[in-house]
C-alpha cells in the first residue's frame, strides 16, 4: 500500500540520516548543528532560488538555507580562536529552495581546511587540498555502499564550489554529491581569508544502497588516495 511505501521511505531515510552521521565523524569530522536560516543579503550573492521568511526571527536570519555550507563558515568564524589552524566539520539536516519537490532535501555537508592532521612534531605540515577533501568524501559513499566506480563527473555551476577546482558526482539522473574547493566569492561574502574545501551528500538519493549488504570496498576507508 501506499502508506506502508511511505513507512519504507521513512526509515530508510532515517536509517541513511544516522549512518551518514556516525561515518562522517569516524573520518575525523566534528558534528556542529546551525540554524537552518541565513542572512537574505549573504543568500542573494550566492543563490538564485531561495526562500525569503515572512515573520523571520532576525533581520540577519531571514532566508531559509540553499546550502548548510555558508552557515559552516559562519560557525568556523565564531570559533577561530579553536580553529585556528585547522578545521573538519559537518552538519546534516535540511536544506530548502522553491525548486525542490518538497521545497526542501535532506544532505549531509561537510567543510575543512588547514593542516590535514593535528599539528604535533611529528606532523608533516600537509595541507587539506582538493584531492584530499575527495578521498574522505570516498570512503564515506564506499561505506554507505554507493557504487563509487560507476560515479560520473560533471561541473559545477554557481558560486559555492570553485569552477576549476570542483565537481558534482552523479548516477544515472540522480546527483550523489558535490566537493571541491570553495568559491573565492563565498568566501569573501562570509569574511574567511584563506582557502576552505568541502562536500555535500544527497541522503535521498542514497538511501536505497542503506539496505544492501556493505560494500566490498572496506579497505578503501583507510586508503588515503
Amino acid at each position: 500500500t501506499n502508506e506502508e511505501d511511505k513507512t519504507q521511505i521513512l526509515s530508510s531515510s532515517i536509517k541513511t540520516y544516522h549512518k551518514a552521521k556516525k561515518i562522517i565523524a569516524s573520518q575525523g569530522y566534528s558534528e556542529v548543528v546551525t540554524w537552518s536560516f541565513m542572512d537574505g543579503n549573504k543568500a542573494k550573492v550566492l543563490f538564485n532560488d531561495f526562500i525569503i521568511l515572512q515573520n523571520p526571527i532576525s533581520s540577519d536570519l531571514n532566508t531559509m538555507r540553499p546550502s548548510t555550507i555558508p552557515n559552516l563558515l559562519e560557525a568556523i568564524n565564531q570559533n577561530k580562536s579553536r580553529m585556528y589552524t585547522r578545521a573538519k566539520i559537518f552538519e546534516v539536516g535540511p536544506n530548502f529552495s522553491k525548486s525542490l519537490p518538497e521545497q526542501q532535501e535532506n544532505v549531509a555537508t561537510a567543510v575543512a581546511y588547514g593542516s590535514s592532521d593535528e599539528q604535533n612534531w611529528l606532523s608533516n605540515k600537509k595541507n587539506i587540498d582538493v584531492f584530499s577533501i575527495k578521498a574522505d568524501l570516498f570512503a564515506i559513499l564506499a561505506n554507505l555502499n554507493v557504487p563509487i566506480d560507476n560515479l560520473l563527473y560533471e561541473k559545477l555551476e554557481g558560486q559555492i564550489y570553485h569552477p576549476g577546482k570542483s565537481s558534482s558526482l552523479r548516477l544515472g539522473k540522480n546527483k550523489i554529491a558535490n566537493f571541491g574547493e570553495l568559491h573565492p566569492i563565498l568566501l569573501k561574502t562570509m569574511n574567511v581569508d584563506f582557502k576552505v574545501f568541502g562536500f555535500e551528500i544527497y541522503l535521498e538519493n542514497i538511501s536505497q544502497f542503506q539496505e544492501n549488504k556493505p560494500s566490498s570496498k572496506g579497505g578503501f576507508a583507510n586508503n588515503p588516495y
